[in-house]
């Protein structure tokens, strides 16, 4: 009945979300790796750096 295409049409719409919702974090993520990557390169650098 009408009932169940509307369910289909709001778990499409949600898997259609969660895809953005999921791009937009795999994107966010990417963007701040290079810089804890850079802040531990920085760290290690220091370490190397210190007394001894």
């Amino acid at each position: 009945g009408p009932l169940g295409s509307m369910q289909v049409d709001s778990v499409q719409r949600w898997m259609e979300d969660l895809k953005l919702m999921t791009e937009c974090e795999c994107m966010c993520v990417l963007q701040a790796k290079p810089i804890s990557l850079e802040e531990d390169a920085q760290g290690d650098l220091i370490l190397a750096g210190g007394p001894g």
